[in-house]
């Protein structure tokens, strides 16, 4: 549930009941699964004709930048083919750039600052590439690969004269955000401020979540309250942690909430706040106003474990889940969606990103969501991990 009047403030966005209307098409055409039905959506009437992308195209061990037109640029008569060989050495396997300090300890052996590295590999026929770590917009990084392996978007597809152009499959596992890496510092930022500030969720989502997370620190009689988001797959699919019963898995959470208490602790105390580097984002000093968590303080858990047994234990050991902040007036002027699981995850979402600190996981996509709107409102880079 996005804000699409507001994200049409800046971008030009079509809803597809939208497009079909214009197609002199039936809205009610429209795919359950979010998918472009390329039989019933292009009518033969209009002569529409359409290009596939196909997945192969943008999957994440490919190298597809913005545009490589700024990459292009004069190389060295004479290559330092040592440092070059190392540098080399450390593509392939399904990774097609090398992370920056990587390319640093096998090129100059982090002698060198971050421009003269840049001259030194444009000069070597290596480009510097501008991305994100982690998959988390609010984490820029630079990396590094062969010019020659480059594939930029506007180069490939700008004379494509097709009418639609179609992603043939997912473009979010595993991949880049917006599945692409930039060659400007300045492309990578703009993206960041689209992907930040002009994509967000819709007032009523945020809305109660506002109310949620205000109910959250009445619980805590107005203290710093902490957070975790710990989905039960990630508990024995990933071996993100050892030991798959509820007893393992809460004193996961109780360490991680112990070393959470101490670092707002040095925040409060230091009295600085730390935000992540994202450029335009206004610092939030509103937590060095507050007391720091106590040791007994309940916490905001978002899981989906189902066991009753389970939860309750959850529970009595300090656990909030959402269903205990809600009310049945929150549900009836939310409306029906909030009994879906998918429209109240986007809640629990925004909620985990006011948290004071947050425990979860960047492998999860809602995960890297919610740390991407505490960066947009300017928390503390150290109360994430």
């Amino acid at each position: 549930m996005l804000d699409i009047p507001y994200l049409r403030k800046t971008h030009k966005v079509i809803l597809v009941r939208e497009y079909l209307r214009l197609q002199d098409l039936d809205p009610g055409l429209e795919t359950a699964n979010g998918s472009f039905d390329r039989t019933n959506y292009v009518p033969k009437i209009a002569n529409l004709t359409v290009h596939v992308i196909t997945n192969s195209e943008y999957d994440p061990s490919s190298l597809l930048v913005d545009s490589s037109h700024p990459l292009q640029v004069d190389v060295a008569e004479t290559v330092d083919n040592d440092h070059m060989e190392r540098l080399s050495s450390l593509i392939g396997d399904g990774r097609p750039a090398v992370e920056w300090e990587d390319v640093r300890s096998a090129v100059l052996n982090n002698s060198a600052n971050d421009e003269e590295l840049e001259k030194f590999l444009a000069r070597n026929g290596w480009a510097t590439l501008y991305t994100y770590a982690s998959g988390l917009v609010v984490e820029p990084v630079r990396q590094a690969a062969p010019r020659d392996h480059i594939v930029g978007w506007v180069e490939k597809y700008g004379s494509e004269d097709a009418d639609i152009a179609v992603f043939e499959a997912e473009t979010h596992v595993g991949g880049e955000p917006g599945n692409m890496r930039f060659a400007t510092a300045n492309d990578r930022d703009e993206f960041s401020q689209t992907a930040l500030y002009s994509i967000k969720p819709s007032d009523q989502i945020l809305e109660l979540a506002d109310k949620v997370a205000r109910r959250m620190q009445e619980r805590v009689n107005g203290r710093m309250w902490m957070a975790v988001y710990m989905w039960r797959d990630n508990f024995t699919r990933t071996g993100w942690m050892i030991g798959s019963s509820i007893g393992h898995r809460f004193a996961k959470i109780r360490s991680k909430l112990d070393r959470g208490r101490e670092t707002l602790r040095q925040i409060v105390d230091s009295g600085e706040v730390k935000p992540f580097d994202v450029p335009g984002t206004e610092v939030d000093r509103s937590q060095l106003s507050l007391d720091i968590p106590q040791p007994n303080d309940p916490f905001f858990l978002v899981i989906d474990e189902r066991s009753t047994e389970n939860l309750e234990y959850l529970r009595r050991h300090g656990a909030i889940l959402i269903q205990d902040l809600l009310t049945v007036d929150d549900r009836r002027q939310f409306g029906w969606p909030i009994m879906l699981t998918d429209v109240l995850v986007l809640v629990e979402q925004v909620v985990l990103s006011k948290g004071h600190y947050l425990y979860t996981s960047s492998l999860d996509s809602l995960a890297r969501g919610a740390i991407n709107l505490r960066g947009s409102r300017g928390a503390d880079r150290r109360t994430t991990i």
